[in-house]
């Protein structure tokens, strides 16, 4: 079935686009209600997991619970802040002969890994 571009997702896209960052639906929605005020927070859920469904971004626990909503759907590394629990991209070559080699190793079927660097960002980091 084919699905609608309504003007609500096309706000949705646009304050993803804008942001760039991987934000959560919550931070989304706060951004939205200042162009659309009558959206609810289940539509631009409904929306985000309609765009991760589509593959217009990728759905991505960010360690402390939450998830959050990441506009680069390639294979990639992240790296997050353990103060401030910002998740950033690592620009790093994907390594796929990792899941070959846990295939080997394992009786799992790999399809993909996810791999997460924790440090503190320059942000956080206390100047001196």
């Amino acid at each position: 079935m084919e699905k609608r571009n309504t003007k609500q997702k096309s706000l949705v896209r646009k304050i993803v686009r804008d942001l760039n960052t991987h934000a959560c639906a919550e931070e989304i929605y706060n951004r939205v209600i200042k162009v659309n005020p009558r959206i609810s927070l289940a539509t631009v859920y409904r929306i985000l997991h309609e765009m991760v469904d589509t593959n217009e971004l990728r759905e991505v626990a960010n360690g402390s619970g939450a998830t959050v909503f990441d506009p680069t759907v390639h294979p990639h590394y992240h790296i997050q802040c353990i103060k401030c629990n910002q998740l950033f991209d690592i620009d790093l070559p994907y390594h796929e002969n990792l899941d070959k080699e846990i295939r080997e190793k394992t009786s799992f079927s790999i399809l993909s890994h996810d791999l997460t660097f924790k440090g503190v960002c320059a942000r956080c980091t206390p100047k001196n």
